[in-house]
């Protein structure tokens, strides 16, 4: 874990640093396998890649879409850079899932790897990654088998080379009871997330920014079994690498500050639950906009902490303005949908037993 007595924005700079350097390094000691020689294009590609993965790793989405998008550009102009170009593809892909363009993301994405598969074949481990994320591309939506073909063909490519306990292949186990979790899968995400959790702390460290991830989607499954004090105790460490990272009001923070709103819900610390709510829904809203998916979850939140207080008025206010925003970018078999038709029908459920007495008394 970061020591304590460094300030978020020195831990950030640091980051940024280390990252910098290494694509620097990564990119001198490129070469051309033919001549030995890099061509300016190719230079302007990996430079500009670079600089966008830097961004996408602060979830600065905005500042790295011009310049992967301009990458893509550059090397789709080279009849002979198909290879290049649909590594790059698979990078603007996840850019425009973060961005909540989902159908965008998917049409990139499926292109990628079709590329891919005429130009590296079947087994290739670039495979594995693009296909990794075309299925988070899929459960985003709520396209679940197609989130699970995916993901395990390129889990099947990579225990090809390595083992199921390997630490190259821990990311695709977690993503694998992530979407069991969201599935609804509970005992099978419950036994993935122990079998890769171990490799992960061990690899990555305790203190890493993607560990803390996956404690995030370990305490949503805790909540999802009703385990509150369980996801608390993963939840909040897990919070304070992210801060160290993004600051305290990030927007790449959202989760977990939905994930810290229910548990107080739970508590019954409904003012605690709804200043929390409102404060992402604002940086939410300002950083990606309001009809980001994001911002759509944090409404589902919203609904249901009212839910929880009686104020079905409030309830269905948000509840109906969490369904605009999913309205064509989700799947009606996502778990946020299902959620919002629970909510509907609670709150319709609540309005008749208020109203009904009344009515009769006329």
């Amino acid at each position: 874990m970061m020591a304590a007595s460094k300030s978020p924005l020195l831990q950030k700079n640091r980051a940024v640093t280390v990252l910098l350097l290494y694509a620097i390094c990564v990119f001198i000691s490129s070469t051309d396998s033919a001549s030995g020689q890099i061509s300016a294009n190719t230079r302007s590609c990996q430079s500009l890649r670079a600089m966008a993965r830097i961004y996408m790793a602060y979830s600065d989405y905005d500042k790295a879409q011009p310049l992967i998008e301009r990458a893509v550009a550059i090397v789709s102009s080279n009849p002979s850079g198909n290879a290049t170009q649909s590594l790059y593809m698979t990078d603007l892909a996840w850019l425009y899932k973060q961005q909540g363009r989902l159908k965008d993301a998917e049409t990139v994405c499926l292109k990628a790897i079709s590329q891919m598969r005429n130009d590296i074949g079947e087994k290739h481990q670039h495979l594995a990654s693009a296909l990794r994320i075309s299925a988070s591309i899929y459960a985003y939506q709520g396209k679940y088998p197609e989130a699970r073909r995916a993901l395990q063909e390129a889990i099947d490519i990579m225990l090809e080379s390595y083992a199921s306990t390997d630490q190259v292949v821990a990311p695709f186990m977690i993503d694998l009871a992530k979407l069991a979790a969201d599935e609804g899968n509970i005992e099978e995400a419950y036994g993935r997330y122990l079998q890769a959790i171990e490799t992960i702390n061990n690899s990555y460290g305790p203190g890493h920014l993607y560990t803390a991830w996956v404690h995030v989607q370990i305490a949503r499954l805790y909540t999802m079994q009703g385990k509150y004090s369980e996801a608390e105790k993963i939840l909040l460490p897990a919070i304070e690498i992210q801060k160290q990272i993004y600051g305290p009001d990030h927007c790449a923070m959202t989760q977990s500050r939905i994930i810290l709103a229910e548990i107080y819900r739970e508590k019954e610390d409904y003012n605690l639950a709804e200043t929390l709510l409102k404060t992402t829904l604002k940086t939410v809203t300002e950083k990606r906009g309001s009809q980001h998916p994001d911002a759509g979850k944090v409404l589902t939140a919203l609904g249901k902490l009212y839910l929880a207080e009686g104020k079905l008025t409030q309830a269905g206010n948000v509840s109906r303005r969490a369904y605009d925003v999913f309205d064509g970018l989700l799947q009606p078999g996502h778990r946020d949908i299902a959620e919002l038709n629970r909510q509907t029908e609670q709150i319709r459920n609540g309005l008749l037993v208020a109203y009904v007495p009344k009515a009769l008394a006329m």
